[in-house]
């Protein structure tokens, strides 16, 4: 059991039309993996559970949002969105998910308003492009970044590294692996190091990178290499509790 300290928010889940059945919308799900997790680098607490229960039910008024403090354990706790009798098989059910999302996470924490309209904003715009930011190492001359995308089901998500010439600010992104299961980006990004890739600097001073041979040979899903490219759009630094 956790001490009850603050917690990042880690995971949105949902559920409805009461709170023991799944919400089946992968759509719905993927956006709130993704808010949840660009929170997460911006330091987002909703107190000492890291993951938000949102159930969407007829029960309570259209458009009323009911926080609790139930929860089965200290991680997770509900909170209550109302919504039609035909949701979600009514037009416009993903948004509806998605504002539903965002006035309950106000609701929560009125003082991050902003905040939350930015994390929204980033979602849609980047969606399945996004990269989360999960860890960042910095060598003597190489900055090692490694982030995920966060797929929606059956897609795969992928784990990016890049790597940037701390002088020249030059930047590379190795070709991308497939994750199993987007939160194994963590266990995976864990034993990856600078000597995992091999990085050749041209005369002009544009990279150019690919696996080591070792993952080459080792990890059938590496493709060999890369060539120099705009940096992406990344979240902050993602933490998991």
């Amino acid at each position: 059991m956790k001490d009850g300290r603050p917690s990042r928010i880690f995971d949105i889940r949902y559920f409805g039309p009461d709170r023991n059945r799944y919400l089946e919308k992968e759509d719905v799900t993927a956006y709130g993996r993704r808010m949840a997790w660009f929170l997460n680098g911006e330091e987002l607490s909703l107190g000492s559970y890291d993951s938000l229960y949102l159930c969407f039910t007829p029960s309570i008024e259209l458009g009323a949002v009911r926080v609790t403090d139930e929860g089965g354990d200290w991680w997770q706790c509900y909170t209550y969105v109302g919504v039609s009798h035909d949701f979600p098989n009514n037009s416009g059910a993903t948004e509806i998910a998605r504002r539903g999302t965002v006035a309950a996470l106000k609701s929560i924490r009125p003082n991050a308003c902003e905040l939350i309209d930015r994390a929204d904003k980033a979602v849609g715009q980047h969606g399945e492009d996004l990269r989360f930011l999960i860890r960042s190492k910095p060598y003597k001359q190489y900055i090692l970044k490694v982030a995920s995308t966060i797929a929606a089901h059956p897609n795969p998500s992928l784990l990016y590294v890049s790597v940037t010439d701390r002088e020249s600010g030059a930047f590379i992104e190795v070709a991308p692996i497939p994750v199993g299961f987007y939160a194994d980006a963590f266990s995976d990004a864990a034993s990856i190091g600078i000597r995992d890739i091999e990085v050749d600097v041209s005369s002009n001073g544009e990279l150019s990178a690919q696996w080591s041979e070792k993952l080459r040979h080792g990890w059938p899903s590496v493709v060999k290499d890369a060539h120099q490219v705009v940096e992406p759009f990344y979240s902050k630094l993602v933490k998991r509790q």
